[in-house]
């Protein structure tokens, strides 16, 4: 019942903050609640794990930014700053997310999502659960097959998380190498707009 609670969890936040009240806020504060009720016993994990030859894995994550930066402008289906403000992110929103985002999200979400891909009975679905549930999101910005582009990416950083978590005995560099990432992409999104 928990693991089902879990998988679902960020699926019932993006649809009900994200795509009915169309709120960027409200929607990561839900999936944060819900992944603190669900998995706050396992936070210490995503503070362990460091291991200085998965760097390499890590590193390319930092590319996440230069490339959504480049690669926006004809990925959008929609004007970057009409979006942004459908979703509570106009003016002074976005820089203010920034932190939040780029550094307690990847915390959060990379310890909500390892017990899940480490599940015996799961298996690989897991890493398809935590892909889909950012569809939802990227439809509402994205050209249809660059959202199927970025699930494809998603699906991967997922199981490269999992291998990272194994190699390293702990979340630390997959949060690292997610914080990198997600930084990366909302600094790029918010100088494009």
């Amino acid at each position: 019942m928990r693991t089902a609670a879990s998988l679902l969890a960020p699926w019932l936040a993006v649809t009900i903050c994200w795509a009915w009240l169309h709120n960027a806020w409200a929607t990561l504060v839900a999936y944060h609640l819900l992944i603190l009720l669900l998995s706050g016993r396992r936070l210490g994990a995503a503070l362990r794990g460091w291991l200085p030859g998965l760097l390499p894995l890590v590193l390319p994550c930092a590319l996440a930014g230069p490339v959504t930066w480049l690669l926006l402008p004809s990925a959008a289906r929609v004007p970057l700053d009409a979006w942004r403000s459908s979703f509570g992110l106009g003016g002074a929103a976005l820089p203010i997310m920034i932190p939040w985002y780029g550094l307690v999200h990847p915390f959060l979400e990379q310890a909500h999502w390892a017990p899940l891909r480490r599940h015996h009975r799961l298996g690989p679905a897991s890493h398809f659960f935590f892909a889909g549930y950012h569809v939802i999101v990227l439809t509402t910005l994205m050209k249809a097959p660059w959202v199927a582009f970025c699930a494809a990416l998603l699906l991967a950083s997922s199981i490269a998380w999992k291998r990272m978590e194994r190699s390293g005995g702990g979340l630390l560099m997959p949060v690292v190498s997610q914080s990198l990432a997600d930084l990366g992409m909302i600094l790029a999104l918010l100088l494009r707009s």
